[in-house]
C-alpha cells in the first residue's frame, strides 16, 4: 500500500515536471549524439534526477563547442601540441571566433552549475537548477553558429 501510495505521488511529480520542459524548437536537425544526449537530459529532470541533468547539459555544450571550433579549423586550440594553445578554454575560443556573448554566458552559467556538482559535495541541485540549465541549454543550441 505504502508503495502505491509513493508511486502515485511520484508519477504526479513527473506529470507536473514534463509540463514545465518548453519545447526546442529549431530550424534545423541536430546529430545523433547530441539528440540522443538531449533525450536523456529530459528524462532526468522528469524523473528527478536533477544533478545527472546539469552534467548533461554541460556534456552537450562542451561537445557542440568542440565540433565548431574544429570546424572552424581551430583543433589544434582543442589537442595540439603547442602548450599556449591549450591553455585558452573553450568560451575563450568561442569568444575569439566570434561567438555572441550571451551564448558564451549561457555557456558558463551550465558549465558553471557542472563544476558545482562535480567539485562541491555540499552543493544542492535543485529543480529550480535543474530547468534552468535546461533553458540555458535552449538559448546555447538556438543562437550557437550553424555549421554546413
Amino acid at each position: 500500500e505504502y508503495l502505491n501510495i509513493e508511486l502515485l505521488k511520484l508519477r504526479d511529480e513527473m506529470k507536473r515536471r514534463v509540463g514545465e520542459l518548453k519545447t526546442l524548437k529549431l530550424d534545423f536537425e541536430l546529430d545523433f549524439w547530441t539528440r540522443h544526449l538531449y533525450k536523456q537530459v529530459t528524462q532526468s529532470f522528469t524523473y528527478g534526477f536533477f544533478e545527472s541533468c546539469c552534467i548533461l547539459c554541460r556534456a552537450i555544450i562542451e561537445s557542440i563547442s568542440e565540433r565548431y571550433i574544429a570546424f572552424k579549423g581551430y583543433k589544434d586550440y582543442l589537442v595540439g601540441k603547442e602548450k599556449d594553445k591549450k591553455m585558452i578554454t573553450l568560451p575563450g575560443i568561442l569568444q575569439n571566433l566570434g561567438v555572441s556573448t550571451d551564448v558564451i554566458k549561457s555557456y558558463r552559467k551550465i558549465s558553471g552549475k557542472a563544476d558545482n556538482i562535480l567539485h562541491n559535495r555540499n552543493m544542492p541541485t535543485s529543480e529550480v537548477d535543474a530547468l534552468s540549465s535546461i533553458n540555458a541549454l535552449h538559448f546555447f543550441i538556438e543562437k550557437f553558429p550553424k555549421m554546413l
